[in-house]
Parts: structure tokens; sequence; C-alpha cells
């Protein structure tokens, strides 16, 4: 092979190239511009009193009675 076929033939491999490169680029759509908005004020949020914790009955069971009803559970 001579070096003028060489080049001749490595010109048409990048012009293959740059024929599939080229379809490759297709046209992306340009994303649409999203306008400024205005920030509005956040609602106002209602807050409602409630019991503190340390004034509530202590109606919870304790760690052991939990264990105790899961062994009769089982």
């Amino acid at each position: 092979m001579t070096l003028e076929s060489s080049i001749t033939q490595l010109n048409d491999s990048v012009q293959e190239l740059i024929k599939v490169i080229s379809a490759l680029d297709t046209v992306a759509p340009k994303p649409k511009a999203v306008k400024a908005v205005k920030a509005s004020k956040p609602a106002a949020v209602k807050v409602e009193l409630t019991t503190p914790v340390a004034l509530v009955e202590d109606n919870f069971p304790t760690l052991e009675e939990v264990i105790d009803e899961m062994r009769v559970i089982t």
C-alpha cells in the first residue's frame, strides 16, 4: 500500500466518521425561557397551642410491661 493510497483511505474514513457524528448531533430543542415569578409571601402558619408533654398523664406502659405483653403474644 502506497502512502498516497493510505492517505486517501484515511480521508475516506474521516469523511465517513464526520457523516456518522453529524447524524448523531441531532438538533436538541432549546429549553424554553422561564419567566421569573414574583415571589409571594408565604402563607401564615396557624399554630395551635398544645399541652406540654410534662403535663400529660403518664399512661404509657413501661418497657417491662411491653416485654411481658410480647412474651404472652409469642
